[in-house]
């Protein structure tokens, strides 16, 4: 499960960024205090899809011009700068070019920061500006602890399915052929969901720039929450719509058929790729991007939100797709387990989002980022001359269900449990002992998850209990065992007396024995693995690595001319 920078931690977290900014004084380091002119050498990638053709404008910390570049045929610029130490943070901004992908230039203005001197690589692109615009917007502005703090928040929670063990950081990590499909996807995907949300938007008669939603979705993400509560620009209703409109993008994603501007965009992205780096194999491009916990954590929290507004049985059901999706899993594998329609499944939640009242908003707001929320009746009350009736007793809710007990690493878990209450109040679910892997709906009682091998154990007295408002009513505590996917082996033991004679009755010798093959399969008469003893002297062997099991087994013989017996009686041995 996705780390949620509990709030409670937020304030230690700002007072540590504030009190790093009163010493360094937004200053970078590698000796930067020096007034000495030094020449820099700077590098990267521009892009939200590739950018070629565009203007890279390098100022330093007081916004002063120090140099400019336009981004090559490879949508890559290098730049050689004099610059001090006072002059870090080294701010980059791009403007014009054409898009690779969308065929336009930039929708917003891309950003990139160089901290100190020692990172030359910096690629600009809409990771890099949403993690720019984050630290602007917190206290100590554009500083080296802002920043981490920012690209931890945006690579945590707001990936887009950028692999970590492909583009461990999006600003400092060097483009290559073996990630460059990462990151023109990741990208892609990240700038699609804030084009989509402006377009939502302004269709309500407030038109907003790819500028506003950015600079907002920035701000609000300063608190570690895309909620429309964090710092001064944030907006509720842009932080509510771009939490469902990421689960529309993602989907399409997660099978390769992003679309961008209403368009399936996966011949031009491989094409782009293809374009800045020509000896990227066609094994490398968009299809060969496989699905991180990262994007499946962040599409069902997503799906969920959607939910708030569209309580249709699709959307829990594609909520459950998703979380069925196995870690590392190739487009085409996720295509054959979310619906053909997943994406327009959502299109009636987002549309709805955009013209939300308040209170929708937030509660959109409170699933997106997993925390619970309890719907409230705002009807006016009834006023009656008679007096009320009787108070009716209670009836308290109902819950049943058997969760599984065990599930193997790198395997999906779900378990959502049956619930229903006889006066039809509405019903709200709350959970004990969540283990840390696993995801929790507190709207419909369903958790799940995919563990990995590091969460390998067992985890118990797990309690899953529902409320009507009045009654509280729980399921047994269970337990869950996490199992290692990593398969069991033993040995075979196998020992023989060598032959004395051929099938024609002729003597045969221990020199004429060249040596000899095992065989063995799960069935009598099928024996499709084999091993070759090469010793015509062994009399017998220990065959290992072998999957526990049962195991039909026979033998053979061959001579020095490379002739071979036929098949031995076949026995029975056990691998435990």
């Amino acid at each position: 499960m996705m780390s949620q920078f509990p709030r409670a931690n937020l304030f230690k977290a700002v007072l540590a960024t504030f009190c790093v900014a009163l010493l360094t004084a937004c200053g970078g380091s590698d000796s930067d205090s020096s007034n000495q002119a030094v020449n820099t050498v700077v590098s990267g990638s521009v892009g939200d899809g590739p950018i070629t053709g565009a203007t890279v404008e390098i100022y330093n910390v007081k916004g002063e011009l120090i140099g400019t570049e336009i981004s090559d045929n490879t949508a890559a610029y290098k730049s050689s700068i004099k610059v001090r130490g006072r002059d870090y943070p080294i701010l980059m901004k791009v403007s014009d070019g054409i898009d690779l992908v969308t065929g336009d230039a930039p929708d917003f203005e891309l950003v990139s920061v160089m901290i100190r001197r020692s990172n030359s690589t910096v690629n600009i692109n809409p990771f890099s500006t949403l993690i720019v615009k984050m630290a602007q917007s917190m206290a100590g502005g554009v500083n080296a602890d802002n920043i981490d703090y920012s690209t931890a928040v945006v690579m945590e929670k707001f990936s887009f399915g950028l692999d970590p063990n492909a583009i461990d950081n999006p600003v400092t990590a060097r483009v290559s052929d073996r990630n460059i499909a990462h990151i023109v996807k990741a990208s892609e995907a990240l700038g699609e969901m804030l084009r989509r949300t402006r377009d939502l938007i302004s269709a309500t008669g407030t038109p907003l720039t790819g500028d506003d939603i950015v600079n907002a979705i920035a701000a609000d993400m300063a608190d570690g929450f895309l909620d429309g509560t964090g710092a001064t620009g944030s907006d509720p209703t842009i932080a509510a719509v771009a939490n469902v409109v990421t689960g529309q993008v993602l989907v399409e994603a997660m099978t390769n058929n992003l679309k961008v501007n209403g368009v399936v965009a996966t011949l031009v992205m491989d094409q782009a790729i293809s374009t800045t780096h020509p000896s990227v194999q066609s094994s490398e491009l968009s299809d060969s991007v496989l699905i991180t916990s990262g994007l499946i954590n962040q599409a069902m929290l997503s799906v969920a939100a959607a939910q708030v507004v569209d309580s249709s049985t699709k959307l829990a059901d594609l909520e459950a797709d998703i979380g069925s999706i196995a870690v590392q899993a190739s487009p085409a594998e996720a295509a054959r387990i979310l619906p053909a329609d997943a994406s327009q499944t959502l299109d009636n939640a987002v549309t709805q989002t955009s013209t939300s009242d308040a209170q929708i908003v937030v509660a959109i707001n409170l699933v997106a980022n997993n925390e619970p929320y309890t719907p409230v009746d705002n009807s006016p009350p009834v006023v009656e001359d008679n007096p009320p009736p009787p108070v009716v007793e209670n009836t308290p809710p109902s819950l049943t269900g058997s969760p599984a007990s065990s599930v193997t690493a790198s395997n999906s878990y779900s378990f959502k449990p049956g619930a229903s209450d006889a006066e039809g109040d509405t019903l709200s679910f709350d959970i004990v002992n969540r283990p840390a892997w696993a995801n929790f709906d507190y709207i419909t009682g369903r958790l799940n998850g995919v563990p990995a091998e590091s969460d390998v154990g067992v985890y118990n007295t797990i309690v899953i209990s529902v409320s009507d408002g009045t009654d509280t009513v729980s399921l047994s505590p269970f337990s869950i065992e996490v199992k290692t996917g990593i398969a069991a082996t033993g040995s075979l033991d196998l020992s023989w007396t060598a032959p004395v004679a051929r099938a024609d009755g002729t003597p045969l010798s221990l020199a004429d024995i060249n040596g000899y093959r095992i065989y063995y399969g799960s069935s009598d008469g099928n024996y499709p693995e084999s091993v070759e003893i090469s010793d015509g002297t062994a009399q017998s062997a220990t065959v290992t690595g072998i999957p526990v099991g049962s195991y039909h087994v026979v033998m053979t013989t061959y001579d020095t001319d490379g002739r071979e017996s036929n098949y031995s009686p076949s026995v029975v041995k056990s691998v435990q």
